[in-house]
Parts: C-alpha cells; sequence; structure tokens
C-alpha cells in the first residue's frame, strides 16, 4: 500500500504507514509546509486500508491535514475517508453540493483550524471533535448538514475556546448526543434559521472551571441576528458555568427545550417565548433591556433568581398561578396574566426588590370582591415599584375596606405607586397602603379616604366615591349638543322693522346672521368634578315668505341653519385627572313668526322653529384612550310676547314685554362601549325648557337721526329659565349629572339698531346663573339684511 502527500512525493507502504493521505507533510512525521488539495468537478477520492492486511490498527485509512486547505467542491465531488479525517491548524471546505464522509471521526485539532460547511453540502461522520486551542472554529451554511453520532467540543486546556455557528435556512447539526465544553470553552452560536437537532442530551460545561454557551441569534449583544432552533430531549448544565443566550431579532420565537441543572438564561434582544419544563433547573435568569421574555409554563423559570433590568420585560401566560422560587429583582416591567385574563396568584418565595420596576395587574373592577390579579411576597421587600392596573370588563363599583392586591409576609423598605389611571365604569380608583395590621397590604379603592387599620376601629364617616373626569366631559357634550342652537324671536331679527318709502308699507323679508360665543362652567351633583368649556355658534337664515294682512297683522316663514362646536375641560379635585371633550355640529331647520300691531309700537307676537342637527363628539381622558361618538336629533321651540308702551319722552318710547317659551330638546346619542369596557348612557333628551321673562326697552333716536331712518333700541331683560330633566350619563351602574341648571336665572342687557334703511344690527351679553356655581356667559352680534 502506498501513501501520498501534497508534495509531489510518493511513498511505499511499510508497518507503519499506511493508507494515509498527507496534506502539507512529505511523511507522517514531516515538517507542516503550506499546501493545497482541490477536489472538484465531480471528482471522488477514496482513502482506505488494506482490506487483506488484518494486522493494521484501526484508524488506518485517514487524512490529516497539517497548516493547509483541503477543499471538496462542486455536485457530485466526494472525499470519502474510512477512518479519521485530522484538520490540524488548516482549513478544511466542503462547498457547493460536496460530500465529505469520515466512517470514524473528524477531529479538528491545533490553533486556527477551521471547517466549513456550505453550499448544500454534507459532512457525514460518526463522532465530530472541535478540539480547537485558539481561533478555531466551524462554521455550518447554506443550507448543508453535518450528521454525527457524537458532537464534542474541547479544549487541549481549560483556558481555550472552541466554536461552531450553524447558519441559515435549512443548515442543520444533527447528532445524538452532544458535549459542550467537554474540556474547555465552548460557544454554539444558531442563527437564522439554522438548526441543531440532537436525539438525547446536550450537556454544557462538564467539569468545574468550564465554559460553555448556546447562543441563539447573533453573539455580539448589539448586533442581533435572527434566531434559530436548538431541539434536544434535554439541555443538562453541569459542574462549570453554562449559559443560554437569547440575542435575536424575533418578535414571537418559542423555546421548549428542557432544561436543568444550575446555569443562567440570559434574555438580550428578541422576544422569547419559554415553554419548556424547567422544574430542575436553578442559577440566574437575567432579562435584558432590550428583551421581552414570555413564559407559558409554570416550571418555565424553574428554581432560578429572577432578574429584569430597566426596559426589560417578564409576561407571566401561564393559565394557572404563578411562583417564583427564589429572589426577583424587577428594574422593568413584569405582567402578571396575559392580556384578557386575570384573577392569578403570583407568589415570590425569596425577596422582592425593585428600582422603579413596574407590575401590570388585570383585573374586573367592582367592589372589594374584585376577582383580580394579587402579589405575595413571603420575604422582605425593598424599594420602588410603580403599578399599573388594567380593568377587562369590571363594571366599577363603590369599595369598602379596598381590594387587596400586594401582600408581604417580611420587611418592606419601600413602597409600591399608582402608574396611571385605574378607571372602571364611572369611578378613578386609587391604590393605598394599608395601616396598622394592614400596613404591608396594598389596596384598590374607589373612595376617597384611605383604608384604616382594624384597631382602632374608626369612627364611620359617609364616603365618597371617587368619579372620573369622563362622566363630566360626556355630561357637557350631552348638554351642548341640545342647548347650541337653541335661539328666540330676538336672536334671529331684533325688533327694527324696515319701511319702504316707495311702497309705502313695512318690509319683513330678510337674510340675517348672528354669531355666538359663550363660556360655561358647572360642576357635578358630588361637586367633585368641576367643568368649563368655551363655544362659538354662527347661524344663518332668511325669510322665504311673507304675508301682511289688515289690521297690522303678517306671517313670515324661513329657513335657518347654523354650525357649531363646544370645547370643555373636566377637572377632578379629588384624582387631580382632568379630561377634554368637544362637539362640532350642523343644523338645519324652520321658522315661523305671526306678528299682529307691529306698525303702532303696541304689538304682540308667536314664533315657532323647528331644527334637526347633528354633531361629532369626542372625549379624551387623561392617560386613557380618546373616544369618538355621534349624536342627532331634533329641537324646537314655541315663544309668545306681548309690548306695551309705559311711556315717552321726546324722541323715545319706553316699552315693557313679558314673553314665555317652550323648547323641546331631543338631541340623542347612542349608548357607548368605550375602549376599557365602560358602557355609557346618555340622559337628558327630551327635556322641555320653559322661559318666562319681561323685557324693557326704549326705541327712538337723537335729534341728528330725524328723517334718517335711524332708531336704536337699548334693552335689558330678565328670564327664569326651568328644564324638566337634568342632563346626566349613566357609566355602568353610576349616575353622573349635571348640577344647577334645572332652576336658573337669566339677565341680559343689548341694543338693537338700524343703521340704514335696510340694514339692522343687535348686539347683547347675557348672564345665566344657577344653583352649585353653574354659569353661562355669552355675547351675541347680529346683522339682517331686509329687501
Amino acid at each position: 500500500m502506498t501513501y501520498i502527500d501534497t508534495l509531489g512525493n510518493e511513498y511505499n507502504s511499510d508497518k507503519n504507514l499506511f493508507g494515509w493521505l498527507y496534506v502539507g507533510q512529505d511523511s507522517p512525521y514531516g515538517t507542516p509546509k503550506p499546501s493545497s488539495l482541490n477536489i472538484t468537478n465531480g471528482a471522488t477520492v477514496s482513502v482506505n486500508r488494506d482490506p487483506a492486511d488484518s494486522s493494521y490498527l484501526t484508524g488506518t485509512g485517514s487524512v490529516s491535514i497539517e497548516s493547509s486547505n483541503l477543499t471538496v467542491e462542486g455536485n457530485g465531488s466526494a472525499l470519502n475517508v474510512e477512518d479519521i479525517l485530522y484538520v490540524r491548524n488548516s482549513q478544511l471546505k466542503i462547498d457547493n453540493k460536496a460530500i465529505l464522509t469520515a466512517g470514524f471521526q473528524v477531529v479538528s485539532q491545533l490553533d486556527n483550524s477551521h471547517i466549513i460547511v456550505s453550499g448544500n453540502s454534507k459532512l457525514n461522520t460518526g463522532t465530530l471533535v472541535l478540539n480547537a486551542n485558539t481561533n478555531s472554529t466551524m462554521l455550518i451554511s447554506g443550507g448543508s448538514e453535518v450528521i454525527a453520532n457524537t458532537f464534542f467540543m474541547s479544549s487541549a486546556d481549560d483556558y481555550k475556546s472552541s466554536y461552531i455557528k450553524i447558519d441559515g435556512a435549512d443548515s442543520r447539526l444533527n447528532v445524538s448526543d452532544a458535549y459542550l465544553g467537554y474540556i474547555g470553552n465552548a460557544s454554539l452560536v444558531v442563527s437564522n434559521g439554522g438548526e441543531v437537532n440532537v436525539r438525547n442530551e446536550i450537556e454544557l460545561a462538564e467539569r468545574a472551571g468550564q465554559n460553555a454557551t448556546i447562543t441563539i441569534g447573533g453573539l455580539d449583544e448589539s448586533a442581533p441576528e435572527a434566531p434559530g432552533y436548538v431541539n434536544a430531549s434535554e439541555i443538562v448544565f453541569k459542574s462549570g458555568v453554562g449559559e443560554i443566550r437569547f440575542n435575536h431579532t424575533s418578535d414571537n420565537y418559542d423555546f421548549s427545550t428542557p432544561i436543568s441543572g444550575t446555569g443562567d438564561l440570559t434574555f438580550i434582544n428578541g422576544t422569547t417565548n419559554l415553554t419548556g419544563d424547567n422544574k430542575s433547573m436553578s442559577g440566574n435568569v437575567n432579562v435584558g433591556g432590550g428583551s421581552i421574555l414570555n413564559v407559558l409554563n409554570d416550571n418555565a423559570l424553574g428554581d432560578s433568581s429572577v432578574t429584569i433590568a430597566s426596559s426589560g420585560q417578564l409576561a407571566l401566560l401561564t393559565a394557572n398561578d404563578f411562583k417564583f422560587n427564589n429572589d426577583l429583582v424587577n428594574n422593568g416591567t413584569i405582567t402578571l396574566s396575559d392580556q384578557n385574563t386575570y384573577g392569578k396568584l403570583v407568589t415570590v418565595s425569596g425577596n422582592y426588590s425593585s428600582n422603579n420596576g413596574a407590575l401590570v395587574f388585570n383585573g374586573a373592577l367592582a367592589d372589594d370582591n374584585t376577582v383580580i390579579d394579587k402579589l405575595l411576597i413571603k420575604g422582605n421587600y425593598d424599594g420602588t415599584t410603580n403599578v399599573a392596573v388594567n380593568n377587562i370588563g369590571g363594571i366599577g363599583a363603590e369599595t369598602l375596606n379596598g381590594i387587596d392586591i400586594i401582600s408581604i409576609n417580611g420587611n418592606v423598605n419601600g413602597t409600591f405607586k399608582q402608574a396611571g389611571r385605574i378607571v372602571a365604569g364611572a369611578y378613578d380608583y386609587s391604590l393605598v397602603r394599608g395601616e396598622g395590621a394592614n400596613e404591608n397590604h396594598w389596596y384598590l379603592t374607589s373612595q376617597k379616604q384611605p383604608i384604616p387599620g382594624p384597631d382602632p376601629v374608626p369612627t364611620p364617616k359617609p364616603s365618597l366615591n371617587i368619579l372620573r373626569p369622563e362622566a363630566g366631559s360626556y355630561v357637557a357634550n350631552n348638554y351642548f349638543s341640545n342647548t347650541m342652537f337653541l335661539n328666540d324671536f330676538q336672536d334671529r331679527s331684533g325688533e327694527v322693522k324696515y319701511f319702504d318709502p316707495i311702497s309705502g308699507t313695512y318690509k319683513f323679508s330678510s337674510l340675517w346672521m348672528r354669531q355666538e360665543g359663550g363660556h360655561n362652567r358647572f360642576n357635578d351633583s358630588t361637586g367633585q368634578l368641576k367643568t368649563q368649556s368655551n363655544r362659538y355658534v354662527l347661524q344663518l337664515g332668511g325669510d322665504l315668505f311673507k304675508w301682511a294682512g289688515s289690521d297690522d297683522e303678517s306671517i313670515r316663514i324661513g329657513i335657518m341653519g347654523g354650525y357649531g362646536n363646544n370645547h370643555s375641560r373636566t377637572h377632578s379635585s379629588i384624582t387631580d385627572y382632568s379630561s377634554k371633550a368637544s362637539v362640532n355640529g350642523y343644523s338645519a331647520g324652520l321658522y315661523a313668526t305671526w306678528i299682529k300691531g307691529y306698525d303702532d309700537k303696541s304689538w304682540s307676537y308667536v314664533d315657532v322653529w323647528g331644527q334637526y342637527s347633528w354633531f361629532d363628539n369626542s372625549v379624551k381622558g387623561e392617560q386613557i384612550s380618546e373616544e369618538s361618538y355621534s349624536s342627532k336629533g331634533f329641537t324646537g321651540s314655541i315663544e309668545g310676547g306681548y309690548a306695551y308702551k309705559v311711556g315717552e319722552s321726546g324722541r323715545t318710547s319706553y316699552w315693557l314685554q313679558p314673553v314665555a317659551q317652550l323648547a323641546l330638546m331631543d338631541v340623542r346619542t347612542k349608548n357607548l362601549n368605550e375602549k376599557n369596557g365602560t358602557n355609557v348612557s346618555f340622559n337628558g333628551s327630551g327635556n322641555i325648557m320653559s322661559r318666562l321673562g319681561v323685557r324693557a326697552y326704549a326705541n327712538g333716536h337723537n335729534k341728528i337721526d330725524d328723517n334718517s331712518g335711524r332708531t336704536f333700541e337699548p334693552y335689558v331683560e330678565v328670564n327664569y329659565i326651568h328644564n324638566t330633566k337634568d342632563f346626566s350619563v349613566k357609566m355602568n351602574n353610576e349616575t353622573v349629572s349635571q348640577s344647577g341648571a334645572r332652576d336658573a336665572f337669566e339677565a341680559k342687557m343689548g341694543v338693537n339698531g338700524q343703521l340704514s334703511e335696510n340694514t339692522n344690527v343687535w348686539v347683547n351679553v347675557s348672564q345665566l346663573v344657577g344653583s352649585n356655581s353653574f354659569s353661562d356667559t355669552q355675547a351675541t352680534l347680529g346683522i339682517k339684511y331686509a329687501f
């Protein structure tokens, strides 16, 4: 039998040299020299021992690469080695659908040894050994596959490392058993869809002092990559230091392989779903600031200590109660339940500490018996934790003792603070600490006063349930959508007539426009919600039909339309939270007026109008989602008045005019379901407003306006206004009402003027006041052009 080398020599076999191919040596014991051997274009090289020479030892028919390169490349190209393939300070490359088969072992040894399997190629061997010292690697990529019975990653001494990366879709390392860090240190990286499939166990860091790491994704913490997959019956942390690192870009990565022994799980980037049963695992679980860890198995964290870094997130998505079996450090965010579930008890068996971390609870908020997530800390508590609560369909209710959500058995050297709004129905809940024997408990309450301890027994006091400011915003929108386009006879046309000297008659046909600005204040019935608003209204119209009869009697009919908006802000004097609301809408309608005796200034009138209005509404509470909805409906009025002269002086006459008006407000809003689940219904439609008042005015002009047609009419007016209904909203089971508008008094002053034969203007200001600080200030400017 012969052996050959790549330096051009050929040797005859003897008993010590048998069936070897040497790349980079001129003898088995020669000095390594740089060289290359390429097997390409479908060529096949087989290195076999002589089957007739049975005295030769196992391991004959082998290949040794020393300080050189061996390339097997091309579809159909193959290197078949019966026994062992050694890669020593060299590069072995299998590329472009090539195949390398080593019947016994592939061994990578010494420094700077590299094995590359790429381009949909295959490497088959009995045992794969990465026994490198420094800067020695193996890369499986491009849909290639490496198959072995046993896989070892080790080193010639305890302080050297070996490295393997399986990268890319359909790139696979398929073995029966895997030993990482068997001797020395080892690092395995699986990324971009690559796979490690191990029929049995993966053992990490066999001996004390050894380090072994599996990385899912990118090795560099600042450069995460798409994840690969590790499938095994179990991953076992042995006596050394083992670690599994998750540094990937996926937002939904499942890791289900069970883990046992003492080691570390480190989550650096990406969202990982931990689904395996790790009840025999201990060590440390570290959730970094760029990662989200979703726990979907009751035993996923084993007996590990858990640390969540700032901006890190841990979500407990298990269906059952959950227990941290060791210490918990929360500087990030822990979500206790899945999105639409609640009622989980989370227990920390050790100590709990936090540096401005957050806890997110879910519950169906109601009274003291609310079903909600709860936290029990059996050890000590230290630090500051922010607490957020999501209401999952709870209707809200009055609490008495409060809803107990946090309990601590050990010492407390810290606090829990409410983070954001906690709302249900019409209520704002607050997080408070218990007193006395309950000082190691934190409660949710919808009442103003803190939770008392049992001793001494507190003197009962009336409780005040904490209302959400959004209730006042809904009331404001409801009120102004019904009242925005209310008007009366004087609002539309003033009183000054136009006399046509050509025809010798009074003309009533006209176009008119009025603009109104107003500021309103009201409180709710409890006094804790204070609402202020500003509005603008533009209305215009014109006479379509006129009729003048005998005895100074006339009728005119016209159309009118309008645009208006109102913007309000409601503030809670208890929670200091605020909400904003707006209502924008339009109206269209008809009016008709009958007047008798208009010519001689002793006259009476009846005025009716009806209009249809439609509005877009919005309510935005502080720290909660905006709600948008619409409203629409009918408003109408009938009004009558009688004016009589009470005196006269020179060019001026003085008049009193009693007036009465009934107005129907029937703008309706369908029930609204808020994004947090609260049902909002609106009350007050169908309200009848009645107005009784008297107007005193003077009609005349200055001497300089003799024969000019200019006249002016200053006036003052007082009214009593009564509404049959309060405007209110019902949020689940709690009704919140506007206070003070049921009975109110109005004072108004202004002036009407005829500036020319066909142009009239009017301006007025009014103040409406009711009980409980209700007020409305309004200014109006109108103009009418007669023709």
